[in-house]
């Protein structure tokens, strides 16, 4: 949560510097917060409409369908932006996981072996955040720097 936070004051930061309005800066972070989530959203939609379509196939004995174009243009638009909805997921994995008993954690790795999932990683999702913490704040410091106020 810590660190969602950061990304988004540092677009704050840099919105604040620019416009030197506190209500653009919220209304922006406003703005990408809902950005971040819908795309979240429509990419959760579009994965588990293809997982429902290689389920059928599987049970078909079908070859697995290829991933739609549409599909990989939401992963990849989904990919580029901070990450929350990966975030929240890991997080609350990890919270799972710690309140499982043996014979559930057994259970779950069993399944895991046998249900393909695509799983965010926490490399590339803090990564991907960091670059943006990185970016937007870099932008804001230099912007600042270089204002005479």
């Amino acid at each position: 949560m810590t660190f969602a936070f950061m990304v988004l004051y540092a677009f704050s930061a840099f919105i604040a510097v620019l416009s030197r309005s506190a209500i653009a800066s919220l209304l922006g972070v406003i703005t990408l917060g809902g950005i971040c989530w819908g795309i979240g959203q429509v990419h959760f939609i579009a994965e588990n409409f293809f997982a429902v379509q290689r389920l059928q196939a599987l049970q078909k004995q079908e070859a697995e369908p290829v991933k739609p174009t549409w599909l990989k243009v939401t992963e990849t638009i989904m990919y580029s932006l901070p990450r929350w909805s990966d975030m929240d997921k890991l997080s609350t994995e990890v919270l799972q996981d710690g309140l499982m008993t043996k014979s559930q954690l057994q259970k779950k790795e069993i399944e895991e072996k046998f249900i393909k999932k695509d799983r965010p990683t926490w490399g590339g999702t803090l990564g991907v955040s960091a670059a943006w913490l990185a970016f937007f704040l870099g932008l804001a410091c230099w912007r600042f720097s270089k204002k005479d106020y």
